[in-house]
């Protein structure tokens, strides 16, 4: 497989996983920030290009699991000036898990969520450790129809209830591909392949997203695949809308001034008859006072 940017980026955040705080410094000078909690046992890790990052602390607002399990998180990102939408990278309890653990971890996961802004790009990706699939009745406006599984587990229906109640959707659902490249973790041994590690964006932005998949060429000795999403944002200029000023009152001290102002409201109040309605003639009588002054 063509080594892309993609895959050399997974790569060398998965050099970074592996190597000391130290290490992980001397990397600054090429553009990228991460951050290390605890010992190395596994990652968590999103990595973007420079033009469509912004400048966003590697670990701020990111949710793991270090109160559960002990497993740290890393993010990794590069620095720009141009479109902020801070990925929030997550690294769920596994289906062994207690209630209380898993229960524990959705509720962080939704404060964190609860304190960005209604207007940012959610996207929430990371190992999930869930499969959905199945039976779509209810669930076609988060779960795609090409979902590897065919069932829906218990983290399963957390990860879709999640997504319902912020109106999200697991993107790579929604993508026709082979199988190789959908599941995202294989078993040690090699013979169990599953979907666990998702990307969760807003609905209304789900358009936005031309392609999602796994890439199995960028192993670095993980159990996981890569899974990049390819994005395509159409951002709208938010117009400002024009506030008057304040009149200037003084200026009808002045005899000419007034009398101007008398004729042009004069002539405009002409045509109020024409209004069928009250609200009509507020309006119009409004509109006459504004422009006429």
């Amino acid at each position: 497989m063509t080594s892309t940017p993609a895959v050399r980026a997974f790569r060398l955040a998965a050099r970074v996983a592996e190597s000391e705080a130290t290490q992980a410094n001397s990397l600054a000078s090429q553009q990228t920030a991460a951050s290390l909690h605890g010992s190395n046992v596994g990652a968590v890790i999103w990595v973007v290009k420079p033009l469509l990052s912004a400048e966003y602390a590697s670990n701020n607002g990111s949710v793991d699991k270090n109160n559960l399990f002990g497993i740290p998180q890393i993010a990794l990102t590069a620095i720009a000036q141009l479109v902020e939408f801070p990925p929030q990278a997550v690294y769920a309890p596994t289906e062994d898990a207690t209630v209380e653990e898993k229960n524990d971890f959705y509720e962080r996961l939704q404060d964190t969520i609860d304190e960005m802004p209604r207007r940012d790009l959610k996207l929430v990706l990371g190992d999930f450790n869930t499969q959905v699939g199945g039976d779509r009745n209810g669930m076609e406006k988060s779960v795609g129809a090409f979902a590897s599984s065919d069932h829906l587990s218990d983290n399963g229906e957390r990860l879709v209830s999640f997504c319902d109640f912020n109106d999200l959707c697991i993107a790579k659902t929604f993508f026709f591909h082979r199988g190789i490249h959908k599941k995202t973790w294989r078993s040690p041994n090699g013979t169990t392949a599953n979907e666990i590690d998702h990307i969760c964006i807003k609905r209304k932005w789900r358009t936005s997203v031309h392609d999602a998949r796994v890439y199995r060429g960028a192993d670095v000795g993980t159990d996981h695949y890569l899974v990049r999403a390819t994005l395509k944002l159409k951002l709208k200029l938010q117009k400002r809308p024009v506030v008057r000023g304040p009149y200037d009152v003084e200026k009808f001290k002045n005899r000419t001034t007034a009398r101007n102002f008398c004729v042009e409201l004069r002539n405009r109040f002409s045509m109020l008859a024409e209004c069928e309605s009250i609200d009509e003639h507020w309006e119009a009588v409004k509109t006459a006072l504004c422009e006429s002054a």
